[in-house]
């Protein structure tokens, strides 16, 4: 497997067909507007709390209805940052696997028209294998919080400090790791032999299992550079904003009316920036995944150039 010339096909497929950027932009649109509406519910909690305090006999009235309406707006925001989520993987994954077989412009109207027929496969599969995946991590999680917890338990009791503790969350997170490497190699392939070769679920699941078992190496090594990669770029987009929300959150609304317009100027400019880097990312990731997934099932037909027709 030549994993540069995977990365730099990957590139090249993303910075041509900027159209792909659109549905991580468009998710990142909606999460941050979550983020913000859950934040204002938050602070209208708050201050109703207060009230409540001061009138109780407004308890059943005010704060059970906001609270059920506020359940109700965070399963409906997770239903559709779900489907807008499995959007962006097969429209992504489509375009990738176009722009390979030599498509020169993508439109995202075609794209979101030949996404369709996948949906559902796809949202079932990815509900299938996160499910699947919750129930296997409960006993790992458990076994682990209790490793821990003795380890912890053993060091207080020894040295009178929990310094143990902080050492025992290494085999931790060495134990998850590979579990979570594992998971996101086997679904790539699953969702891809779907979004490439229009397998049915079953199909999927099988040709996704045989992909990834056969190629133990390169699952893992793909999962965790990608991995690594979009953790490293999304931390470096974030640092510029660190010292922005510091001085916010110690100001507050002591700010005059200048400085609050600068931060919240600067603020837009950094959920742009935000935004965008998040398109190139998604686009660049599963561009890669798509790849892999070619090389790995036709590498004698993508890898060659064709024969050369007599004419």
């Amino acid at each position: 497997m030549n994993y540069g010339e995977i990365f730099v096909k990957a590139a090249k497929i993303t910075w041509k067909h900027k159209v792909l950027w659109l549905p991580a932009m468009f998710l990142s649109i909606f999460t941050i507007a979550y983020s913000v509406g859950t934040t204002w519910w938050s602070e209208s909690m708050t201050a109703m709390s207060t009230e409540l305090q001061q009138n109780p006999e407004r308890m059943p009235s005010s704060f059970l209805s906001s609270m059920g309406l506020f359940f109700l707006f965070a399963i409906l925001m997770m239903i559709i940052s779900s489907v807008l989520g499995v959007f962006n993987t097969i429209i992504v994954s489509r375009g990738a696997f176009k722009a390979e077989q030599g498509e020169e412009r993508l439109t995202i109207a075609g794209l979101i028209r030949d996404s369709l027929p996948f949906f559902w496969r796809v949202f079932g599969m990815s509900l299938f294998m996160g499910l699947a995946l919750m129930i296997a991590m409960i006993p790992i999680v458990c076994f682990l919080w209790v490793a821990v917890f003795s380890i912890a338990l053993s060091s207080i009791q020894t040295t009178g400090t929990t310094t143990g503790l902080w050492l025992a969350y290494i085999p931790m997170l060495l134990c998850v790791i590979p579990v979570v490497l594992a998971y996101t190699g086997f679904a790539e392939q699953t969702f891809l032999a779907i979004i490439v070769e229009n397998d049915s679920f079953g199909n999927a699941l099988s040709r996704g299992w045989n992909i990834f078992r056969r190629n133990l190496g390169v699952n893992f090594l793909m999962a965790f550079l990608l991995g690594l990669l979009t953790w490293i770029v999304s931390y470096l987009v974030a640092l510029p904003m660190q010292p922005l929300a510091t001085r916010l959150l110690f100001t507050g609304g002591n700010s005059d009316i200048l400085t609050t317009l600068l931060y919240l100027g600067l603020s837009l400019i950094y959920v742009a920036v935000f935004v965008i880097v998040q398109g190139v990312i998604s686009a660049f990731y599963q561009s890669a995944w798509t790849l892999t997934f070619l090389r790995l099932t036709k590498p004698s037909v993508l890898s060659e150039p064709a024969p050369a027709e007599n004419v």
